[in-house]
């Protein structure tokens, strides 16, 4: 499986990005390093696998072709910190909704599109019956 962290360059999203490699998925993490660091996924960098961008979960391009690059999207990412939610409370809360509003968009879009494309594939698919002569519902031709 190929996995899209948001935030993966946190503490969390670090921790899980090494177990999912470790286990041999592929992780990719999507990281602005507002609040996580290089140092966390340091030892990942070099490993089968694994791969980075640096950019916002704002960013709604960047955020839309990680997602399509994936099968499971983990969004992690977020403003924290004591001190940033004291002191922009109502920036915080915004920058953490709005996050979640696109990262929550694109995966919906990119389950629409692969719904429809399995879709298709049965629709352009035979069923056994058909490929031997009968009909979807097993009659004879």
């Amino acid at each position: 499986m190929r996995y899209l962290i948001t935030g993966g360059a946190g503490f969390i999203g670090s921790h899980l990005a090494t177990r999912l490699i470790d286990r041999g998925d592929e992780v990719l993490v999507l990281d602005d390093l507002s609040t996580g660091s290089m140092d966390n996924i340091a030892a990942l960098v070099d490993r089968p696998g694994f791969s980075y961008r640096i950019g916002s979960a704002l960013d709604v391009p960047l955020v839309s072709e990680c997602v399509d690059r994936c099968d499971v999207t983990i969004h992690l990412a977020a403003a924290v910190g004591v001190r940033l939610i004291v002191e922009r409370p109502v920036h915080t809360i915004e920058t953490n909704v709005k996050a979640s509003e696109v990262v929550l968009a694109a995966a919906a879009t990119w389950w629409i599109i692969r719904r429809r494309e399995a879709q298709a594939a049965r629709e352009l698919s035979p069923s056994p019956r058909e490929a031997d002569g009968g009909d979807a519902r097993g009659t004879p031709r």
